[in-house]
């Protein structure tokens, strides 16, 4: 038999044990804040995916449409498949439209290009310039730079602009310094060549119409097909 002691102790116990109960409960229940946080954390998530998606896309280089045409349909069935969990809530909240792409690939090459940039106006590096032809028959020049950063080379496009007049190598020459001059990048810093470009023989040989102009300090090597 329990005593009145032991009796008084175990009720004391289960009164202690349904308070702490109610208490967790209390403290586990929804608030506004939690489920704004909750809210905000799942549209992040899903900003995320579509960002991540995006660039994927842009690396393939496949039409900005096969998002929708076949990502999201891909995650779906995934989803459904191999997870067993409703999928059509999910694939709604992650906004991957041809315009929807289109501007998030923008977005990160702008930043990417602004990083690029503010490099450049502090390190040395060579350029490369090479002339592509659109279906329209318009003349597109690309620029490419390789550089040093933390001890590995780098090689990136910088920029891909239509020659508007001709492609003389005096015209080319123009383009790359506009640039430059948009972009507060010093021509000085160029210390190479690559593949002998012709338009940047004009800039080393012609100073006194290009670079005479604009920036005496400029001296650097043609290299021919560097790799």
């Amino acid at each position: 038999m329990q005593s009145i002691a032991q009796k008084n102790v175990l009720s004391v116990e289960a009164k202690s044990t349904k308070e702490d109960t109610c208490k967790d409960k209390f403290q586990k229940r929804p608030t506004l804040d939690r489920m704004f946080a909750s809210t905000s954390q799942r549209n992040d998530d899903r900003l995320r995916a579509s960002y991540n998606i995006s660039l994927l896309i842009a690396k393939s280089g496949k039409p900005h449409t096969i998002g929708e045409k076949l990502i999201l349909p891909a995650v779906e069935d995934v989803l459904k498949t191999v997870l067993h969990k409703p999928a059509s809530d999910i694939i709604k909240r992650i906004p991957l439209s041809n315009n929807t792409v289109e501007r998030r690939i923008d977005e990160m090459s702008s930043d990417i290009e602004s990083f690029l940039c503010n490099y450049l106006q502090t390190t040395h590096f060579s350029v490369q310039l090479n002339e592509s032809t659109l279906p329209d028959n318009a003349a597109l020049l690309l620029a490419y730079v390789r550089f040093i950063m933390n001890q590995e080379i780098y090689e990136e496009l910088l920029f891909a602009r239509t020659l508007i007049a001709d492609t003389k190598d005096e015209s080319i020459f123009h383009v790359l310094k506009d640039y430059f001059i948009e972009k507060a990048i010093p021509l000085s810093n160029i210390i190479s060549s690559t593949d002998g470009a012709p338009a940047m023989s004009y800039l080393n040989c012609k100073g006194s119409i290009g670079l005479g102009e604009f920036d005496t300090t400029c001296k650097f090597w043609d290299t021919f097909c560097i790799q």
